[in-house]
């Protein structure tokens, strides 16, 4: 019974290992990768002032939520 068990497990392991061997593509490639773009200094400018927006917000929201997580922990000294 033992043999079967391992018999079967060794069978899955190798399966799955092929399978995803077929899945994977050559490194340096990206089949859904778009091809590349050069951007000049306006859609740069662009690009970094959209990023840092979003980080702000998003810095601005974790503070917000320590803050409120802060003020509920504290009772008062």
């Amino acid at each position: 019974m033992r043999i079967l068990a391992i018999a079967v497990t060794l069978g899955l392991l190798v399966g799955s290992q092929s399978a995803s061997a077929q899945e994977k593509t050559p490194q340096g490639r990206n089949a859904k990768a778009p091809p590349s773009k050069a951007y000049n200094a306006e859609e740069s400018a662009a690009s970094a002032d959209a990023f840092r927006k979003k980080s702000e917000a998003l810095e601005q929201a974790r503070e917000r939520k320590i803050r409120r997580l802060s003020r509920s922990i504290c009772s008062g000294c």
